[in-house]
Protein backbone atom coordinates (compact mmCIF):
# COMPACT_ATOMS: atom_id res chain seq x y z
CA UNK A 1 0.00 0.00 0.00
CA UNK A 2 1.35 3.40 -0.97
CA UNK A 3 1.88 5.91 1.85
CA UNK A 4 0.93 8.96 -0.23
CA UNK A 5 -2.26 10.75 0.80
CA UNK A 6 -4.08 12.53 -2.01
CA UNK A 7 -6.18 15.59 -1.34
CA UNK A 8 -9.67 15.51 -2.88
CA UNK A 9 -11.93 18.57 -2.71
CA UNK A 10 -15.67 18.60 -3.35
CA UNK A 11 -16.73 21.94 -4.83
CA UNK A 12 -20.10 23.42 -5.73
CA UNK A 13 -23.09 25.46 -4.69
CA UNK A 14 -25.08 24.79 -1.56
CA UNK A 15 -27.84 22.15 -1.64
CA UNK A 16 -26.33 20.11 -4.49
CA UNK A 17 -25.60 17.09 -2.28
CA UNK A 18 -21.82 17.19 -1.84
CA UNK A 19 -21.95 16.03 1.77
CA UNK A 20 -24.50 13.31 1.01
CA UNK A 21 -22.27 11.93 -1.75
CA UNK A 22 -19.32 11.80 0.67
CA UNK A 23 -21.40 10.09 3.36
CA UNK A 24 -22.77 7.60 0.82
CA UNK A 25 -19.21 6.78 -0.23
CA UNK A 26 -17.93 6.29 3.33
CA UNK A 27 -20.92 4.59 4.97
CA UNK A 28 -22.89 3.19 2.05
CA UNK A 29 -26.02 4.91 3.35
CA UNK A 30 -28.03 7.98 2.40
CA UNK A 31 -28.31 10.80 4.90
CA UNK A 32 -29.94 14.21 4.67
CA UNK A 33 -27.57 16.86 6.01
CA UNK A 34 -27.51 20.51 6.96
CA UNK A 35 -25.42 22.93 4.84
CA UNK A 36 -21.69 22.61 5.50
CA UNK A 37 -20.10 25.45 7.47
CA UNK A 38 -16.60 26.07 6.17
CA UNK A 39 -15.46 22.54 5.36
CA UNK A 40 -15.49 19.02 6.70
CA UNK A 41 -12.95 16.36 5.89
CA UNK A 42 -12.76 12.59 6.05
CA UNK A 43 -10.26 9.86 5.24
CA UNK A 44 -11.04 7.24 2.61
CA UNK A 45 -9.13 4.37 0.99
CA UNK A 46 -10.00 3.82 -2.66
CA UNK A 47 -9.35 0.32 -3.97
CA UNK A 48 -8.59 0.67 -7.66
CA UNK A 49 -9.66 -1.74 -10.38
CA UNK A 50 -6.17 -3.26 -10.20
CA UNK A 51 -6.66 -3.71 -6.40
CA UNK A 52 -4.16 -1.05 -5.39
CA UNK A 53 -5.11 0.97 -2.29
CA UNK A 54 -5.09 4.75 -2.73
CA UNK A 55 -5.25 6.88 0.42
CA UNK A 56 -7.30 10.06 0.16
CA UNK A 57 -8.33 12.90 2.42
CA UNK A 58 -11.65 14.26 1.18
CA UNK A 59 -12.56 17.90 1.87
CA UNK A 60 -16.27 18.69 1.65
CA UNK A 61 -16.30 22.47 1.16
CA UNK A 62 -19.19 24.82 1.82
CA UNK A 63 -21.25 26.12 -1.07
CA UNK A 64 -22.51 29.13 0.86
CA UNK A 65 -21.28 32.46 -0.51
CA UNK A 66 -20.34 33.74 2.96
CA UNK A 67 -17.83 30.89 3.31
CA UNK A 68 -16.39 31.13 -0.20
CA UNK A 69 -13.22 32.91 0.95
CA UNK A 70 -12.61 30.17 3.51
CA UNK A 71 -13.37 27.40 1.02
CA UNK A 72 -10.70 28.76 -1.33
CA UNK A 73 -8.03 27.98 1.24
CA UNK A 74 -8.96 24.29 1.03
CA UNK A 75 -8.45 24.23 -2.74
CA UNK A 76 -4.72 24.86 -2.37
CA UNK A 77 -2.61 21.80 -3.01
CA UNK A 78 -5.54 19.65 -4.10
CA UNK A 79 -4.81 16.63 -6.28
CA UNK A 80 -8.45 16.12 -7.27
CA UNK A 81 -11.40 18.48 -7.56
CA UNK A 82 -14.94 17.16 -7.89
CA UNK A 83 -17.38 19.81 -9.14
CA UNK A 84 -20.93 18.94 -8.15
CA UNK A 85 -24.07 20.20 -9.88
CA UNK A 86 -27.66 19.21 -9.13
CA UNK A 87 -30.53 18.58 -11.52
CA UNK A 88 -32.78 20.83 -9.42
CA UNK A 89 -30.35 23.70 -8.71
CA UNK A 90 -29.93 25.97 -11.76
CA UNK A 91 -27.61 28.19 -9.70
CA UNK A 92 -25.10 25.34 -9.44
CA UNK A 93 -24.55 25.46 -13.20
CA UNK A 94 -24.46 29.26 -13.27
CA UNK A 95 -21.71 29.33 -10.62
CA UNK A 96 -19.59 26.55 -12.10
CA UNK A 97 -17.35 28.95 -14.03
CA UNK A 98 -16.44 30.80 -10.83
CA UNK A 99 -15.59 27.55 -9.06
CA UNK A 100 -13.50 26.19 -11.92
CA UNK A 101 -11.51 29.40 -12.24
CA UNK A 102 -10.93 29.62 -8.48
CA UNK A 103 -9.75 26.03 -8.19
CA UNK A 104 -7.40 26.43 -11.15
CA UNK A 105 -5.98 29.59 -9.58
CA UNK A 106 -5.20 27.73 -6.35
CA UNK A 107 -3.83 24.36 -7.44
CA UNK A 108 -1.67 23.11 -10.27
CA UNK A 109 -2.00 19.77 -12.08
CA UNK A 110 -5.31 19.04 -10.37
CA UNK A 111 -7.54 16.32 -11.83
CA UNK A 112 -11.07 17.61 -12.49
CA UNK A 113 -14.35 15.64 -12.41
CA UNK A 114 -17.87 16.89 -13.15
CA UNK A 115 -20.84 15.41 -11.30
CA UNK A 116 -24.56 15.92 -11.90
CA UNK A 117 -26.32 14.79 -8.74
CA UNK A 118 -29.88 13.88 -7.61
CA UNK A 119 -30.72 11.66 -10.56
CA UNK A 120 -33.30 9.94 -8.33
CA UNK A 121 -35.64 12.95 -8.42
CA UNK A 122 -38.73 12.52 -10.57
CA UNK A 123 -38.25 14.22 -13.93
CA UNK A 124 -34.52 14.74 -13.42
CA UNK A 125 -33.24 12.77 -16.39
CA UNK A 126 -36.03 14.19 -18.56
CA UNK A 127 -34.71 17.70 -17.89
CA UNK A 128 -37.86 18.86 -16.07
CA UNK A 129 -36.16 20.25 -12.95
CA UNK A 130 -34.14 23.16 -14.33
CA UNK A 131 -30.91 21.54 -15.54
CA UNK A 132 -30.80 18.98 -18.33
CA UNK A 133 -28.05 16.51 -19.11
CA UNK A 134 -27.71 18.24 -22.48
CA UNK A 135 -26.96 21.56 -20.71
CA UNK A 136 -24.26 19.93 -18.65
CA UNK A 137 -22.74 18.14 -21.65
CA UNK A 138 -22.24 21.55 -23.28
CA UNK A 139 -20.55 22.77 -20.10
CA UNK A 140 -18.40 19.63 -19.95
CA UNK A 141 -17.12 20.34 -23.43
CA UNK A 142 -16.51 24.02 -22.66
CA UNK A 143 -14.29 23.32 -19.64
CA UNK A 144 -12.65 20.16 -20.92
CA UNK A 145 -14.07 17.63 -18.46
CA UNK A 146 -13.69 14.10 -19.77
CA UNK A 147 -17.23 13.04 -18.89
CA UNK A 148 -20.30 13.83 -16.78
CA UNK A 149 -20.94 11.50 -13.85
CA UNK A 150 -24.68 11.25 -13.24
CA UNK A 151 -25.11 10.36 -9.58
CA UNK A 152 -27.58 9.94 -6.77
CA UNK A 153 -26.51 9.99 -3.14
CA UNK A 154 -29.90 8.47 -2.34
CA UNK A 155 -29.66 5.38 -4.57
CA UNK A 156 -25.88 5.27 -4.94
CA UNK A 157 -26.01 5.58 -8.72
CA UNK A 158 -22.70 6.59 -10.29
CA UNK A 159 -20.77 7.11 -7.05
CA UNK A 160 -18.72 3.90 -7.16
CA UNK A 161 -17.81 4.56 -10.80
CA UNK A 162 -16.73 8.12 -9.96
CA UNK A 163 -14.36 7.03 -7.21
CA UNK A 164 -13.02 4.04 -9.12
CA UNK A 165 -12.08 6.41 -11.93
CA UNK A 166 -10.50 8.83 -9.45
CA UNK A 167 -8.53 5.98 -7.90
CA UNK A 168 -7.37 4.67 -11.28
CA UNK A 169 -6.27 8.14 -12.37
CA UNK A 170 -4.37 8.70 -9.13
CA UNK A 171 -2.73 5.31 -9.55
CA UNK A 172 -1.40 6.51 -12.90
CA UNK A 173 -0.01 9.58 -11.12
CA UNK A 174 1.94 7.26 -8.79
CA UNK A 175 3.35 5.23 -11.67
CA UNK A 176 6.22 7.59 -12.44
CA UNK A 177 8.36 6.35 -15.34
CA UNK A 178 12.10 5.93 -14.84
CA UNK A 179 13.73 8.78 -16.77
CA UNK A 180 16.03 7.86 -19.65
CA UNK A 181 19.68 8.75 -19.03
CA UNK A 182 20.67 12.14 -20.38
CA UNK A 183 23.95 12.90 -22.14
CA UNK A 184 25.37 14.41 -18.92
CA UNK A 185 24.46 11.42 -16.73
CA UNK A 186 25.96 9.07 -19.32
CA UNK A 187 29.18 11.12 -19.34
CA UNK A 188 29.43 10.92 -15.53
CA UNK A 189 28.85 7.17 -15.66
CA UNK A 190 31.58 6.77 -18.28
CA UNK A 191 33.99 8.84 -16.20
CA UNK A 192 33.33 6.65 -13.15
CA UNK A 193 33.98 3.52 -15.18
CA UNK A 194 37.28 5.05 -16.36
CA UNK A 195 38.23 5.84 -12.74
CA UNK A 196 37.55 2.24 -11.73
CA UNK A 197 39.67 1.07 -14.65
CA UNK A 198 42.57 3.31 -13.63
CA UNK A 199 42.45 2.00 -10.10
CA UNK A 200 42.75 -1.58 -11.29
CA UNK A 201 45.76 -0.76 -13.45
CA UNK A 202 47.60 0.83 -10.50
CA UNK A 203 47.39 -2.33 -8.42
Amino acid sequence: MDSSIFKVVFVGSTRVGKTSICIRLISGAFQLTAPTLGADFMQHKIVTRSKRVINTRIFDTSGQDRFFGLSKSFFRGANVSVFVLSFDEVESLEKLEKYVETVEDNCEDCLHYLVLNKSDLAGAKEGDLGISLEDVEKTRSKYGFEKVYVTSAKTGEGIEELFLDIGDDLEKELAEPIPAPTASTKLIADEREEEKGCGCCNL
